[in-house]
């Protein structure tokens, strides 16, 4: 296999193998990115430092920022439950004059995003947006030497982006270098590299399509920073996948299944029939002996409470026997009121329900609910 041929399947197979893929991306309309510039710093102790700056024009459109996606997760071959992961931290977020933008991140699957503008605020035509991180876990270590791959725009943009470069210094200069650039997977080469001391300067050399992306791969010799180990963590799994289905996991699962049959059964058998030598229990949905709440209250808590009269007048409501409306409020500071209006005289009630019921009309067939407060305690 050719060298170029080498760097080309890598390329395909890492762009491949994002944890969750790249999500369908729609074309937002209206805006578009003029310029998307990554200068990128790789450190003696193996960090990544890289400054985007993107340039966009929302034309008339009024918006509030933007959102940059950065992958941060991709499966790691050598372990089917295993990711790999990019440790990021932003530093700052800028823009043309060095104004500080709102921004917020957080986690999302297998990306970090970075929300910036201001939820109160929108903005519209030019603007610049310069994004400062450090990333550690990034390069890849090989035998003969170490390497940046790095996804420089990422796939997640919903519109063009119109032109895309990147920088890359390193504390020795490179063995070799690659890029792509076109739809996620591609293998087509970028527009163009060129060398620095201690650097090269990649392009994009085309137009971004949404869902498109450009990467860049460059190689240091062995000893320009220290060995790279991939930062790992235990891929989040279903509940499912803490099994093995092997002769022994499902000999043990078939074993507690029955066993626990079993138990249920004898639970049952032994404890749970009803005895037939008891009489059967009858539900009632109503009170026993036809008794009133009052009275019911009374064999509760043994006692005659106010609690007790209060039922009373709403079981005397409940049977026909008075009305009880409520009084809209008078002003703001108003009270709640209530209006207790007698319906029928008391003919077939217990006697402590006729004294409630005499003591509450005792001045009329008409009666509010606060003009009982002095009297009918």
């Amino acid at each position: 296999m050719t060298r170029a041929s080498r760097w080309a399947a890598i390329a395909a197979f890492v762009a491949l193998s994002l944890v969750l893929g790249r999500p369908a991306v729609a074309d937002d309309g209206g805006w578009v990115i003029n310029s998307f510039d990554a200068q990128i710093e790789i450190q003696r102790d193996g960090r990544v430092l890289v400054t985007e700056t993107i340039d966009v024009d929302f034309g008339s459109l009024q918006r509030h920022g933007i959102f940059r996606d950065i992958p941060t997760k991709y499966d790691w071959p050598q372990g089917q439950r295993t990711l790999r992961v990019y440790q990021l931290q932003v530093l700052s977020v800028t823009d043309a004059q060095g104004r500080a933008w709102k921004y917020e991140t957080h986690p999302s699957g297998a990306l970090v995003e970075i929300k910036i503008g201001d939820a109160e605020r929108t903005v519209s035509g030019r603007q610049r947006y310069r994004i400062a991180y450090a990333v550690q876990g990034v390069l890849n270590g090989f035998p003969d030497h170490d390497e940046l791959f790095w996804n420089v725009t990422g796939s997640q943009w919903p519109v063009q982006i119109l032109a895309a470069s990147a920088t890359v210094r390193a504390p020795s200069p490179f063995s070799q270098t690659a890029c792509f650039a076109g739809p996620v997977g591609s293998t087509a080469s970028c527009g163009g590299t060129s060398s620095l001391a201690n650097g090269a300067v990649f392009m994009a050399g085309r137009v971004l399509d949404p869902g498109d992306d450009f990467t860049i791969v460059a190689g240091l010799p062995k000893g320009a920073v220290p060995e790279p180990r991939p930062i790992l963590e235990d891929r989040p799994r279903e509940i499912w996948e803490f099994f093995d289905l092997t002769p022994l996991w499902l000999a043990l699962a078939a074993f507690v299944a029955v066993g626990g049959l079993v138990l249920v059964f004898r639970r049952w058998y032994t404890a749970g029939r009803d005895d037939r030598a008891h009489e059967t229990i009858v539900p009632e949905y109503e009170p026993p002996g036809k008794l009133h709440p009052a009275q019911i209250g009374l064999l509760m808590d043994e006692r005659a409470d106010t609690l007790d009269v209060t039922a009373t007048i709403v079981d005397l409501a409940v049977r026909g026997y008075l009305s009880i409306t409520e009084i809209p409020k008078e002003g703001l500071l108003g009270s709640r009121d209530w209006l207790l209006t007698k319906k029928r005289e008391p003919d077939s009630l217990e006697l402590y329900e006729v004294v409630i019921f005499a003591g509450l009309f005792e001045s009329g067939s008409e009666v509010k609910l606060s003009a009982l407060r002095r009297h009918f305690y």
